[in-house]
């Protein structure tokens, strides 16, 4: 998977996981690696897919996931739902202010 998961991509994604989990037979992985963004509608997708890979006996795994999926994740309380390995670390914070009064 690369670039944005959002309402105009959930479709294709949707049908490309669904030919991915029929052709899996324990475990699937999904490289999140080059993924920059992900909203509500790409999380309705991922649960989908979870629940159906559930009912199949196979393991869901989201791999390299970034901060913004991972905190979307987070803020839906879903996070416990998925297994991820390798993911990317949290961003640096802000660094203060330093120029002062413009």
């Amino acid at each position: 998977m690369a670039g944005e998961i959002d309402c105009d991509s959930t479709a294709l994604l949707k049908a490309a996981l669904t030919r991915a989990l029929d052709d899996c037979s324990d475990s699937l992985e999904l490289d999140f690696g080059a993924v920059r963004f992900c909203d509500c509608s790409g999380l309705n997708v991922l649960l989908h897919i979870r629940a159906c890979a559930e009912n199949r006996g196979v393991r869901l795994t989201l791999a390299r996931a970034d901060y913004a999926v991972q905190r979307l994740l987070e803020l839906t309380e879903t996070r416990a739902l998925f297994c991820l390995t390798d993911p990317a670390p949290a961003p640096p914070p802000n660094p203060p202010d330093v120029a002062g009064p413009v």
